[in-house]
């Protein structure tokens, strides 16, 4: 039973840190649209007038949502990782038990 729950632990262990660092670079990306490329856009709406502002502005702005939801997005993989690889665990090692209780 020991290697076996050691593979679990380990595989459990990996699939947390993917979940951890999922998050991190999801909440990295946010930041950039939420600060940079809002900065990009306040000082490009404000440096620039005309026509071609709008439309360049309108852009940047589409580009901000996209990255924002590119963000959004990842940080529901990584509490989707997190939720399945609990579950995962939380079977094997209940199916472990079972497997190493029976009397045959």
């Amino acid at each position: 039973m020991g290697i076996i729950k050691h593979l679990i632990e380990v595989k459990y262990q990996n699939a947390q840190n993917c979940s951890r660092d999922l998050e991190t670079i999801a909440t990295i990306v946010k930041n950039l649209a939420d600060n940079d490329i809002a900065d990009i856009l306040n000082t490009t709406n404000a440096a620039w007038d005309g026509d071609s502002s709008v439309i360049c502005c309108q852009k940047i702005n589409g580009l901000k949502n996209s990255v924002k939801g590119t963000g959004i997005s990842l940080s529901n993989a990584s509490r989707a990782t997190k939720i399945i690889s609990d579950n995962v665990h939380r079977a094997e090692m209940r199916t472990l038990e079972i497997i190493y209780s029976r009397k045959y």
